[in-house]
């Protein structure tokens, strides 16, 4: 009697998630596309799209994954607190994963797992009494500076020659027309720290809550 063939594996969107995220990270972003995604996966395209429709459904599948590693704040905290625990989740996984700065320069990013984040958010300033476009300015200001920190964190990251050629330029400026920017050069180029990020979060949580006691 002969031997019965194994079925072969059918390809689920996790595995094809696991297989543009490694595309990625060889190739550059750029390098992602459906066809050759198929070629990563040793699939035709159109097994592609029985999971994904389109690039965009793609990356919004990534980011879904990327989104969902966010972290609960603990609701007995005040609205600060959860305030600040809800955007260092945020500013984490944007540091983890690089790929997720490129995905939301480039589309909007419609998941459940980033409304989840929205929701806790809005959540925290229900709770400290904004009202509804308040809380909405408070938010954008909130998601810009975290987005675009963790951006400026990992450019300046792989550029540290840049850097010495800034502070080369800095220290070239006639210090009687620059002062302050001589005297703060080092700290100038340096680029964003950890230290940078808590500040800045502070200062924006402070002022959404003067405008709460205004």
């Amino acid at each position: 009697m002969a031997a019965t063939l194994p079925k072969p594996t059918r390809l689920t969107l996790s595995q094809i998630i696991d297989a543009a995220i490694g595309l990625i990270h060889r190739d550059g972003f750029d390098a992602l596309s459906m066809r050759k995604l198929a070629q990563q996966c040793d699939v035709g395209v159109m097994t592609l799209y029985g999971h994904v429709r389109t690039k965009e459904e793609l990356l919004t599948a990534i980011a879904e994954r990327f989104f969902s590693e966010l972290r609960v704040p603990n609701r007995r905290l005040g609205w600060q607190q959860q305030l600040k625990e809800i955007f260092r989740s945020v500013h984490r996984v944007f540091v983890e994963h690089p790929e997720l700065a490129q995905i939301v320069a480039r589309q909007h990013i419609n998941t459940t797992a980033a409304f989840r984040g929205a929701e806790l958010a809005f959540a925290a300033m229900h709770q400290a009494g904004l009202d509804a476009e308040d809380a909405m300015s408070a938010f954008i200001a909130l998601t810009a500076f975290t987005a675009g920190f963790a951006q400026r964190q990992m450019n300046l990251e792989r550029q540290p020659a840049i850097a010495a050629r800034r502070l080369a330029m800095l220290r070239e400026l006639p210090a009687s027309e620059f002062q302050h920017v001589s005297q703060l050069a080092t700290l100038f180029v340096r680029g964003p720290t950890e230290r940078d990020f808590e500040t800045g979060l502070d200062f924006l949580i402070r002022g959404i809550a003067s405008k709460v006691r205004a």
